[in-house]
């Protein structure tokens, strides 16, 4: 998985290289990272370093953006603010998203397994 993802990140960084300019290597770190936790805790492939699955890895993003904002800063505690400002709104459509598509591959692994008589 590491040696697989890995290929597909240099693929991914090769056309910046050699060309004196700077490249924000975060966004590139982050997508692999994300199909490695992904292919390894889940066995699903996202392929978000390919362009697919961009709306599950920004929103992954986004949450996290979210909860730290909210550690940083305490008026983000009080609910009517949290709602106010529609981060309250946003980070729970996001959450569910998450849930949701989490749940979707148990369902598909879950299947898969019974297809294959591994589960009673």
């Amino acid at each position: 998985v590491f040696v697989t993802q890995g290929r597909i990140l240099v693929e991914q960084l090769e056309p910046h290289a050699d060309t004196d300019r700077e490249v924000d290597v975060f966004p590139f770190i982050k997508r692999c990272a994300l199909d490695i936790i992904a292919e390894t805790a889940m066995d699903t492939q996202l392929n978000t370093q390919t362009g697919e699955s961009a709306e599950y890895c920004e929103g992954v993003v986004t949450i996290s953006k979210r909860i730290f904002e909210k550690m940083l800063m305490p008026f983000l505690w009080i609910q009517p603010i949290w709602y106010g400002i529609w981060y309250g709104f946003q980070f729970d459509r996001l959450v569910k998203q998450s849930q949701d598509f989490t749940l979707q591959i148990i369902r598909d692994r879950r299947r898969q397994m019974e297809d294959e008589g591994l589960l009673g």
